[in-house]
């Protein structure tokens, strides 16, 4: 079983509480993930280009390594536009009321 059948076969279980780091056996895995989850944390959509050059320039990355930054890249453009596309949406509901009935005041929960 791969690591990520054992994170979703975890995920089956309501009662367990799922830490990644207990599923990734390998030390070498394991600093791979964390490497990730740093710049994951490290990107954001502000001073995108100074950050990759940062980026760049202290962290050894290979070509496998480069296109999954570029694609977590492209995941936030993603994201930006439909927080925009959000935002624009709600701004209209404000404007002309609720008049329907079908947009309930958004409450930040996710999920629940």
């Amino acid at each position: 079983m791969g690591i990520l059948e054992e994170f979703l076969s975890a995920l089956e279980d309501d009662d367990e509480v799922v830490d990644i780091k207990n599923i990734i056996q390998s030390s070498a895995d394991r600093r791979r993930w964390e490497k990730w989850i740093g710049l994951f944390g490290s990107v954001g959509p502000d001073k995108l280009k100074e950050t990759l050059n940062y980026i760049s320039a202290n962290t050894k990355m290979d070509h496998q390594d480069q296109l999954i930054l570029l694609a977590y890249v492209k995941y936030m453009e993603i994201q930006v536009q439909k927080m925009m596309g959000l935002q624009e949406m709600m701004e209209g509901i404000d404007k002309s009321g609720d008049k329907d009935g079908k947009h309930k005041e958004y409450s930040g929960a996710m999920y629940g």
